[in-house]
C-alpha cells in the first residue's frame, strides 16, 4: 500500500496536468476561460460562473461527444 501511495505521489508531482487536477497549482485566467463552460444558458451557450467543477467537465464531455454544440 505504501508503494502505491509513493508511486501516486511521484506521478502527481511529475505531471503539470495532474498537479492542476489535484488542485496542487492554481490555474491561470486563460485556463479558467477555456475550462469554465458551465452552466449553460437557455440556448445551450456557456454562461461561466468563475468556478471549474464537475458541471464544466460534463459540458466538455457532452461537447466532445457531439451531444451539444455552441
Amino acid at each position: 500500500m505504501i508503494a502505491i501511495f509513493r508511486e501516486f505521489k511521484r506521478l502527481a508531482w511529475s505531471d503539470p496536468n495532474r498537479q492542476s487536477s489535484l488542485e496542487l497549482e492554481i490555474p491561470t485566467q486563460d485556463e479558467i476561460g477555456h475550462c469554465d463552460v458551465a452552466p449553460l444558458d437557455a440556448q445551450n451557450n456557456p454562461n461561466p460562473d468563475g468556478v471549474i467543477n464537475i458541471g464544466d467537465a460534463l459540458v466538455i464531455l457532452r461537447k466532445a461527444l457531439g451531444i451539444i454544440s455552441f
